[in-house]
């Protein structure tokens, strides 16, 4: 979205930093569902959601080299 159309306190919902907190809830989400199911164990889960976090400057590092902006999202959150 270009900025000049937007008002400041609305122009945060387009940011970068808000679509990659939008994108890593959905895949916590689907990582609760699979807990649900027993497809991943609780204490996994629970490890999942501590370190779930990521840096807009590492993504944009990654997605230099993968072109993907959800892959380079998806690889910069830190692992178990």
């Amino acid at each position: 979205m270009i900025d000049r159309y937007f008002p400041k306190d609305v122009g945060g919902i387009w940011s970068e930093e808000s679509k990659f907190r939008t994108w890593l809830r959905v895949e916590l989400e689907v990582c609760r569902v699979l807990a649900e199911k027993g497809w991943i164990p609780e204490e996994a889960l629970a490890r999942i959601v501590e370190k779930a976090d990521f840096s807009l400057a590492r993504i944009r590092e990654i997605e230099q080299i993968t072109h993907h902006d959800l892959i380079a999202l998806t690889t910069s959150v830190p692992s178990m």
